[in-house]
């Protein structure tokens, strides 16, 4: 009788612990997810540990494969509109990417041993609970921030089919800062992340005459402190930065080629000012609200 209780106590506990290793990982950025194990797999190679670095290390520039493809979900994922799976050569890997309204809401890694990995998007609640006021302010803030999360995942912007790029990554302790230029397109990716969190990163479109960053982002304790968004020409798009309830703080839109209004609030969009561009330029470029006298 007490062999069958005990093997009964140790089924319980293993299947309370495999419950509590399928917790879905919380995540709002998706591109560190999904080069996190291509950091890993060189911080491995070159036999980095966070404590035994006394400076930053540069590792040798390595090439990773991965295919691009779409999937069929199951019946029950109908809350999505797009699914994109990629498939890494080395180390062997699939990420499966159930996206919305062009975010990424969900990320499934399936790893080597088959086991698999749930990430789950936290920004879109966040968005949907922000509440001001000023419905005008709440509402432009929601938008620019689906546009910014919608932009971020670099990997969507690649085409589909087999793509081929190098990775130069420095180390320091737990800080990764790295560049990843993508073979087949004149595209540059680069990030920095502190414990596999994102804290800066940049989109960069090399042309014969200079690099265009078409989107960067700075984070901290995921707030966006900066973020700006244009297309490949750089003619249409927008700066901006966010107070810590991820309500506007700063937004400078460019229509054309031509900067427009520059837009500055107070927390919770109390008070605005506009500026016209050349006067926010002449008096200092300033970022945050102030009273104008």
């Amino acid at each position: 009788m007490e062999k069958i209780l005990s093997g009964l106590l140790i089924f319980y506990c293993s299947f309370i612990f495999a419950l509590e290793k399928e917790e879905p990982i919380k995540f709002s950025c998706s591109t560190p997810v999904l080069i996190k194990p291509i950091i890993t797999h060189i911080r491995n190679s070159n036999k980095i540990k966070n404590n035994d670095l006394i400076a930053p290390k540069q590792c040798p520039t390595q090439k990773f494969l991965f295919n691009i493809s779409r999937f069929i979900p199951d019946k029950t994922d109908t809350q999505y509109d797009k699914f994109f799976q990629i498939y890494y050569c080395e180390p062997r890997m699939e990420f499966r990417l159930f996206i919305k309204n062009n975010i990424v809401m969900k990320i499934e890694q399936i790893n080597s041993n088959k086991t698999t990995t749930i990430y789950c998007q936290t920004i879109r609640n966040k968005i949907n609970n922000i509440n001001f006021k000023n419905q005008l302010y709440e509402k432009i803030s929601k938008e620019i921030l689906d546009k910014i999360y919608a932009a971020e995942p670099v990997f969507l912007r690649l085409n589909e089919g087999s793509n081929t790029a190098e990775i130069s990554l420095t180390v320091d302790r737990d800080v990764d800062i790295g560049i990843i230029r993508f073979a087949q397109t004149n595209f540059e990716y680069r990030f920095c992340h502190y414990k596999g969190q994102l804290e800066n990163a940049a989109f960069l479109i090399n042309t014969p005459s200079r690099k265009n960053i078409v989107f960067s982002i700075t984070l901290t304790k995921d707030i966006i402190t900066f973020a700006n968004i244009y297309d490949n020409n750089i003619k249409n798009g927008f700066d901006c930065s966010f107070y810590r309830n991820n309500g506007l703080k700063f937004y400078l839109p460019m229509k054309n080629g031509l900067f427009n209004n520059v837009f500055i609030w107070s927390e919770n969009g109390i008070k605005q000012s506009i500026y016209p561009f050349n006067i926010w330029e002449k008096e200092g470029r300033p970022m945050s609200y102030m009273e104008r006298k």
